[in-house]
Formats: C-alpha cells, sequence, structure tokens
C-alpha cells in the first residue's frame, strides 16, 4: 500500500497538531482548571504556549515566564529570555528574577514546565556559583552521557531542579503540569 505525498502530510500535520503544548494543556484542563485567580511560573521551550493554554480556561492574576530567546512573550505577563541549550548569563538571570517573583506571590500558584527549562532557567546550589555550574553544563554536554544522567547532575547543581521550585512553592502550589521530552517519559526529570 501507498500513501501519496498529500496523504503523508496530513498525516504529519495531525502529529503536530496533537503534540501543540497550548492544545495539551486545555485538553488536560478541561472540567478541572482553577476558577479563582491564579499566579503562573511558565518555564521551558514550550512555556508560552503552555500559559496561553491556561489563560485560555482559568483566570490569572500574575505571570512570569521565561522563554528561549526569540520567542513573543504573550501580552500582560512579565517574562525573561534565558540562554538554551547551555545556561549562560541569560539563564542566571531568569534565576534571580524567578527568586524575586517568587518572594513576591500570595495565591495559590500553577508550574509549568517543559524541555530546556533547566538550561533556561538557573540558580546555583551553593556554594557553587554561576560560572561553575556553566561549566559543569558544558562538560557533561560533551561528554555523551544520556539526557537522563545529564539531568540527574543537572539536579544536584540547582537549587531548581528535582523538585526545589515546588519546594521554593511550598503550599501555594496548587498543580504543575509538565510536558516531558525526555525518553524516558519521567517527568521529574524535566526542569
Amino acid at each position: 500500500m501507498r500513501a501519496n505525498r498529500g496523504e503523508l502530510l496530513g498525516v504529519y500535520q495531525q502529529a503536530l497538531a496533537e503534540c501543540d503544548a497550548r492544545r495539551l494543556v486545555q485538553r488536560h484542563l478541561t472540567g478541572s482548571a482553577p476558577d479563582r485567580p491564579v499566579e503562573v511560573v511558565a518555564i521551558g521551550k514550550a512555556a508560552a504556549a503552555m500559559y496561553e493554554g491556561l489563560a485560555e480556561c482559568s483566570p490569572i492574576r500574575r505571570a512570569f515566564l521565561v522563554l528561549p530567546k526569540g520567542v513573543e512573550v504573550p501580552p500582560g505577563v512579565e517574562a525573561v529570555h534565558g540562554d538554551h541549550p547551555l545556561p549562560g548569563p541569560a539563564s542566571f538571570e531568569a534565576g534571580r528574577r524567578l527568586l524575586r517573583y517568587l518572594e513576591s506571590l500570595h495565591g495559590p500558584v500553577v508550574a509549568l514546565l517543559s524541555g530546556g527549562a533547566s538550561a533556561l532557567c538557573e540558580v546555583p546550589r551553593p556554594p557553587l556559583g554561576a560560572e561553575e555550574v556553566a561549566a559543569r553544563h558544558r562538560a557533561l554536554l560533551a561528554s555523551g552521557a544520556s539526557i537522563t544522567e545529564v539531568n540527574a547532575e543537572r539536579r544536584a547543581l540547582s537549587l531548581l531542579k528535582g523538585g526545589g521550585l515546588a519546594r521554593l512553592l511550598g503550599r501555594r502550589l496548587l498543580r504543575s503540569l509538565v510536558l516531558v521530552d525526555v525518553p524516558s517519559g519521567d517527568a521529574h526529570v524535566v526542569g
């Protein structure tokens, strides 16, 4: 059986539509979206689309997004662009600004995480500094280690990764939505 170009293109476009972060968030929240205004933290390559999906389902009080360079900022949100695929100066600045935003939160928070979060936004675990963390990230990526191994090491370097963001949010965390882009499918390795 031979498929023609049009059929293959249709299958491809359908597959892309099924992976659209905005639609995935909307679909997940159907019937269970927060009905009171929430504060939002969104970090990753799909952060803007995930935020837009949430905004269509739930009232939002405030939002802070960390996006890759070149990604458009949705209207009415505070956002910063981080470095990717390796954390750089913009990633560490994003981490500092995220911590300030977290200190200002009062209401319930929805956290939206997607691939790229670990490079885009970084807060080194003391006593490590930004330069040491960046150098270790470079060495990890050059080592040929699997993404699962790389992310395990990244968790040891960061205050945000491996549940660190959830710990910083504490009881304010209402819900987390994580778009997984790693082969294992484990949500805990994203961000």
